[in-house]
């Protein structure tokens, strides 16, 4: 229809998409660190200390935003916020590596992403079912690893307690 292009009625034909979409709409959902209320500054605030957001090019370093291609790190900490009356939510800092080139590559984490346990949420090169984690136990992320985006994708890890 007009709202949407999906046939709903195709569930068990979309089951993989189905599914991730319900995982990418619970992690919204619970971790306030990609549902904040504020404008985020990239001065610290959350859990570790670490900048409410912060930006980075492929080699850790800070993004040239006038680069002709953007593959980019974002680091998201989770703010202590006043949530809605009775709202579950995870405190957990998030690492988006996005790579929007039309070649693979290799991103070294940022200093700030350095010495965080981090877990993989999202894969969007994976094959179904290794796509998405919804429990969060996807592979741990070497700290000293780096970590190869094939083109036109996206990784999404979750820092672990």
């Amino acid at each position: 229809n007009s709202v949407s292009w999906f046939d709903w009625n195709a569930t068990e034909e979309n089951a993989g998409l189905l599914r991730f979409t319900k995982a990418l709409i619970a992690f919204r959902n619970r971790h306030v660190a990609v549902r904040s209320k504020r404008y985020l500054t990239g001065e610290p605030a959350g859990q570790r200390g670490l900048p409410d957001i912060s930006w980075f090019d492929p080699r850790g370093a800070a993004v040239d935003w006038k680069s002709h291609e953007l593959p980019v790190a974002c680091v998201l900490s989770a703010v202590n916020e006043d949530d809605e009356e009775g709202a579950q939510s995870d405190g957990h800092a998030v690492l988006l590596l996005v790579n929007p080139s039309g070649r693979s590559r290799r991103f070294i984490l940022p200093p700030v992403a350095k010495g965080i346990p981090w877990r993989l949420f999202i894969d969007t090169n994976a094959t179904p079912p290794l796509d998405v984690y919804p429990q969060f136990d996807g592979p741990l992320l070497s700290p000293l690893k780096s970590v190869t985006l094939d083109h036109h994708s996206l990784q999404c890890f979750v820092a672990s307690e």
